[in-house]
């Protein structure tokens, strides 16, 4: 897929989508590597249900930095 406006060599999407009528978002961290999806329980269970996705609820408090990764191992370069 090709992002709108998007100069086709750059390795990066858009980090904030959503449709018109507001029914849910998708924001990608632009500093980390985490992709939240703010969305209807319907919707959520879906994600949360299917197996491809390391997907998991998130909590105002939790860290999406790798420190906070308690699934991947650090990059190499943060050790």
């Amino acid at each position: 897929m090709q992002w709108p406006g998007m100069d086709p060599f750059w390795p990066q999407s858009a980090n904030l989508i959503w449709p018109s009528d507001h029914s849910w978002c998708v924001a990608t961290e632009i500093d980390w590597d985490s992709t939240l999806v703010a969305c209807s329980d319907d919707v959520a269970d879906g994600l949360l249900a299917d197996s491809r996705l390391e997907a998991f609820e998130a909590a105002y408090e939790d860290d999406l930095s790798w420190y906070g990764d308690t699934v991947n191992p650090r990059p190499g370069w943060l050790r």
